[in-house]
């Protein structure tokens, strides 16, 4: 049997960060800033910071790369409404309510094809229509990140699924207007 869309809540995550006090010696210095690059570094590759700057003090920027965790999970939880139980949205009245929502993180395109595929209005009201989920990337399970050029980036996992069979999910971010962006989806069969 299929799985189908259940409604889902908005759930926050908090990152904590913790600072460093000053030290006198020299040798100490170096070595808390050597600490502090790899924290950092590790930190950027989680945090949603979409650009940094160039180095040279103006304005220009350009792209780290994408948090592909908190990216899908924003779009999976803005995507899957919670509804009522005759299925009506809670939060949205309208479909362009939930694109407006979705670009967030997904290109206006991407939003506007998966509100079209998924949900209806009726009534001044938007309603979750029941069918089947799209697949969804498993930031728990193996996925290869290729880097197409230094604004796009694609994201590839093989999975199976009772629903789905083996299939190949690719998921394309974009950097544009100075943030990242899921620009597209594509899921094949490979059975």
């Amino acid at each position: 049997m299929g799985w189908r869309i259940v409604s889902a809540v908005m759930s926050a995550l908090i990152l904590g960060l913790s600072g460093c006090g000053m030290m006198e010696d020299d040798q100490e210095k170096t070595a808390s800033s050597s600490a502090n690059q790899e924290k950092q570094s590790e930190l950027e590759s989680k945090e949603m910071d979409d650009f940094s700057d160039n180095g040279n003090g103006s304005d220009e920027k350009k792209p780290n790369k994408p948090s592909v965790e908190k990216m899908s999970h924003t779009f999976r939880n803005l995507f899957i409404q919670e509804t009522d139980k005759e299925g009506r949205v809670k939060k949205y009245d309208s479909k362009s309510e939930l694109v407006q929502a979705l670009t967030e993180v997904a290109t206006k395109d991407l939003a506007q094809v998966y509100v079209e595929e998924y949900y209806n209005e009726k009534d001044g009201k938007l309603y979750l229509e029941a069918k089947d989920a799209p697949a969804w990337i498993n930031t728990k399970q193996p996925y290869q990140t290729k880097r197409v050029d230094s604004h796009t980036y694609q994201v590839i996992q093989e999975a199976k699924s009772e629903l789905y069979g083996h299939y190949r999910l690719t998921v394309t971010f974009k950097f544009q207007e100075d943030h990242w962006v899921i620009q597209s989806r594509n899921m094949k069969r490979i059975d």
